[in-house]
């Protein structure tokens, strides 16, 4: 006779698709917060961050699709490439906007010089 442990795993075994894929929530919703965080720090205004942004959707949709699908492997690598296709836009818009106030104050100092030079000659 089956103990009542013996049969509670026995459908939690079944319950579970004994080993089958599991569903990538986690990575899906990582997937959809990244490409959300890099359009709210304008990743789509810089063209190298825009391209990885565009990738980003293609495989958050290649992910979703294959989800609703049932194919929980190749979902889950969808939306671990869209992720971190997100968070290479964020960090290449953050990389750009640091390289324009670097620029700016490179410009900045370079006025000032010139306007201090250009004061003790008189």
């Amino acid at each position: 006779m089956l103990s009542v442990s013996a049969v509670a795993c026995v459908l939690w075994l079944a319950g579970s698709g004994c080993g089958a894929a599991m569903v990538p929530t986690t990575q899906r919703t990582d997937a959809i917060a990244a490409v959300q965080s890099a359009r709210e720090v304008g990743a789509e205004s810089t063209p190298h961050a825009s391209y990885h942004l565009a990738l980003a959707d293609e495989e958050l949709g290649e992910g979703n699709a294959l989800f609703e699908e049932g194919q929980m492997t190749p979902a889950q690598r969808a939306f671990e490439c869209a992720r971190a296709d997100a968070e290479l836009a964020m960090a290449l818009q953050r990389e750009a906007v640091v390289r324009a106030q670097a620029v700016e104050a490179h410009e900045n100092i370079d006025d000032q010089r010139d306007n201090h030079l250009g004061t003790e000659g008189k």
